[in-house]
């Protein structure tokens, strides 16, 4: 959806981010606040980063990738 993400470390474990290309992470409240801030003062870097973190999931997270994988994984269940 190329939003603009901030979460937590806890947030965003298992999931292979660059910090501040395709996310932000705050872990305390003041953090959060400053990327609120700067993320709501510059619409470049906002976009920038949701445009990246869109990207990020087309190449690593899209469902296409896994179907055949999780489809095959079924099967053999359904077989054993």
């Amino acid at each position: 959806m190329k939003k603009c993400i901030i979460s937590t470390s806890l947030g965003a474990q298992g999931i292979n981010y660059e910090y501040r290309r395709n996310i932000l992470i705050a872990d305390i409240a003041d953090e959060f606040y400053k990327y609120i801030v700067h993320c709501t003062t510059d619409r470049n870097l906002c976009d920038q980063l949701g445009e990246n973190a869109r990207k990020l999931v087309e190449r690593k997270y899209n469902f296409k990738l896994f179907a055949p994988r999780l489809h095959s994984f079924y099967l053999n269940l359904i077989e054993a």
